[in-house]
């Protein structure tokens, strides 16, 4: 991420706190959320668990299923 985006990030969320729309940012986060698990899904060949902390997803990515 450059540190444009990172600003500009930073931005919105200053603004929907400032506003008292943290909605948004709950939105933002559970799209962020939603998005991850279907990556992880897709990159290992549905075998992802909600549980698995990120490095075990690397892991089988790197390495193959356990």
């Amino acid at each position: 991420m450059s540190a444009r985006e990172e600003k500009a990030i930073s931005k919105l969320l200053q603004k929907c706190i400032k506003e008292k729309e943290t909605d948004i940012i709950v939105k933002l986060i559970l799209r962020l959320q939603k998005d991850y698990i279907e990556m992880a899904l897709l990159a290992t060949d549905g075998q992802y668990k909600e549980h698995w902390p990120h490095k075990k997803v690397l892991d089988y990515l790197t390495k193959g299923a356990p």
